[in-house]
């Protein structure tokens, strides 16, 4: 959506249309002090620091505008999902196609920006830590990419040093001296209730009453990837990137279970995927068959796994405090090659990301056998 052209050449037009509806902004001061037209030019000067970014904030958010562009980039080799849900390298998608939006819906492609920029890498890690999860999202996209974040509000109260202290998130914006920008992000606040002050009863009392005003939901923003290393460490560990909802539904693993000769398509791949939930999060007895192991004590999963060998063979025994079945069965030798084929044999167990596009139903099962794994 670039086009480069003289400043001081006039853009050719056969007809230069009159306008007549006003923009609403939304912002009272610029609507009644400096009204603007749909289809007309507005610039907002102003020194470092003075709000410029604020204001074209407010107005993107607010203004009866049908469309806002935002431009972001991703380094080559990127996937993103086209409207089908099959997954792309960014450079290989053509203006025309669609991808998948944030609310999970078809977008049109309608141009591909070009640039050179600082480029950032964004990667899902384990909670606590710096270290990347097997198999997680893993971009690379330009400095002033917006990523979309939800902070989880924590309110702590504490006691200490004749005070007690109420600790919370809060999203803030200041003015950057050395860009010029105005960033917003999510920091760590404090506020102290000095027991000296009426005595420590009455400091708890009003520190209760404010933690109870604090928002308890929480924070939805956007920060630019240039950004993220601002943030506290706190505040940090509590921020995770929304992810879009993927609303495309292919039936994959139902279309292999029909081949594979099984009568209720549909349910078998439910069952499978449930099978599946176990294996990736370490149910796994060998990489050598289709071997379940269940902690004792969790009969109702040690039974769900056997009568998936209904129609073939299971064998269960115990030893080390787990029951080992092994699937003799259809279902057992359809586990067994999606295990395969989705990458879960071996050491590492990521979580397989061709399920994504499954129907809702086999998706909801591999979750519920995340969960069962877990006791």
């Amino acid at each position: 959506m670039m086009q480069v052209w003289p400043v001081r050449l006039p853009r050719p037009t056969s007809e230069k249309l009159a306008a007549d509806h006003p923009l609403l902004t939304g912002q009272r001061v610029l609507d009644a002090l400096f009204p603007c037209v749909q289809g007309g030019t507005t610039a907002i000067p102003g020194a470092f620091g003075c709000g410029k970014t604020v204001i074209s904030q407010s107005l993107s958010k607010y203004s009866n505008s049908d469309f806002i562009v935002y431009v972001g980039c991703f380094a080559a080799g990127t996937q993103v999902l086209r409207a089908d849900g099959s997954p792309a390298s960014i450079e290989d998608i053509a203006v025309g196609e669609q991808v998948l939006g944030e609310d999970g819906q078809p977008r049109d492609v309608v141009a591909l920006p070009r640039g050179r920029e600082t480029m950032y890498e964004v990667a899902e890690v384990a909670g606590g830590s710096d270290d990347k999860v097997p198999g997680g999202i893993t971009f690379v996209c330009n400095a002033t990419h917006e990523l979309v974040v939800r902070t989880d509000q924590r309110t702590v109260v504490a006691e200490g040093n004749g005070q007690t202290v109420v600790s919370y998130f809060a999203l803030d914006a200041a003015p950057d001296l050395l860009s010029g920008r105005t960033i917003e992000l999510v920091s760590t606040h404090s506020r102290c209730f000095e027991h000296s002050t009426g005595g420590a009863a009455d400091a708890q009392r009003r520190a209760a009453e404010f933690a109870a005003a604090i928002p308890d939901g929480p924070i939805d923003w956007t920060v630019e990837a240039r950004d993220v290393e601002r943030m506290d460490a706190e505040a940090r560990r509590a921020t995770h990137q929304r992810y879009a909802p993927v609303r495309v539904e292919q039936p994959s693993l139902a279309d292999a279970a029909a081949e594979a000769g099984l009568a209720a398509p549909a349910a078998a791949a439910a069952e499978t995927a449930y099978l599946l939930g176990l294996w990736a999060a370490g149910c796994a007895d060998s990489d050598s068959g289709p071997t379940l192991s269940v902690r004792v004590g969790d009969e109702a999963v040690v039974q769900r796994v056997v009568a998936a060998g209904a129609d073939g063979t299971a064998t269960a025994h115990t030893r080390d405090g787990y029951t080992a079945v092994s699937l003799r069965s259809k279902v057992g030798q359809l586990l067994w090659a999606w295990v395969h084929k989705l990458g879960l044999s071996g050491g590492a167990k990521p979580n397989p990301a061709a399920l994504r596009t499954e129907t809702y139903d086999v998706r909801e099962q591999f979750l519920a056998g995340l969960v069962d794994a877990a006791g």
